[in-house]
């Protein structure tokens, strides 16, 4: 069995929290995720210079256009937000050309059957004993000051 992996990410593409917010939000997280602090990797708190993915990875099913409808193959999306892409660092534009009608789509905006999101700010919470709920959320939220996502991921 490999990892589970949760990230908790910002409603908005771009905001990051003050330092502080993230470490109280990290160990509440913790906390409330079951993690024991003696497990390594157990949660990172992760800031970034441009706009990360958030990959669901293995339960990445299926990738919908929301222009013409139509569905995009995962690997499109998976070279496009690999480590050795052209974007290996993320990225200043999320606009790209998808490859199902040539329409210029955000990243942000595609139907992604198992979520995946963007961010510059993640808490990546690994192997956590108990599946966060959605008060957990509303109090991960409040405690950081921006509403927060969930992307769970296998990688």
């Amino acid at each position: 069995m490999g990892d589970f992996i949760v990230y908790l990410i910002p409603t908005d593409l771009t905001w990051q929290p003050s330092r502080d917010a993230a470490e109280r939000t990290a160990a509440e997280a913790r906390r409330l995720a079951g993690i024991p602090e003696n497990v390594y990797p157990s949660i990172e708190v992760e800031f970034f210079a441009r706009i990360t993915v958030a990959h669901p990875f293995e339960n990445l099913e299926r990738i919908g256009c929301p222009r013409c409808g139509g569905m995009i193959d995962v690997g499109w999306f998976d070279r496009l937000t690999d480590l050795n892409s052209p974007n290996p660092d993320g990225f200043d534009d999320l606009t790209v050309a998808v490859p199902c009608c040539g329409e210029l789509v955000s990243l942000a905006d595609l139907d992604y059957a198992w979520p995946a999101g963007f961010s510059r700010f993640r808490l990546t919470l690994w192997n956590p004993e108990r599946e966060l709920t959605d008060d957990d959320l509303v109090t991960l939220s409040a405690g950081l000051g921006h509403e927060l996502r969930l992307i769970h991921a296998h990688p």
